[in-house]
């Protein structure tokens, strides 16, 4: 990652959903079984799904079905999730 240095955020955009319609087939769907920064695994009460991706996070992962934004929070320090 490059830029900022210590990022209070991080964003992962979806932004190629492709669904056909109503109807129609063929969709495409993002899911994210797990998220580690510094090589510590990020609890998902710090992963934050928009609205836009009519989303969630469960016990699962993550999971967005049109186009938006997952945001994981920091602090982002090794050792200190």
């Amino acid at each position: 990652m490059s830029g900022v240095p210590n990022p209070k955020t991080i964003e992962i955009r979806y932004i190629n959903d492709e669904w056909a319609g109503d109807g129609l087939p063929g969709d495409r769907n993002l899911f994210i079984k797990s998220i580690k920064v510094n090589g510590q695994l990020v609890p998902k009460s710090k992963l934050h799904v928009d609205e836009q991706s009519h989303g969630y996070t469960d016990d699962s992962g993550t999971a967005m079905y049109t186009n938006g934004s997952l945001s994981v929070s920091g602090p982002f320090i090794e050792g200190c999730m």
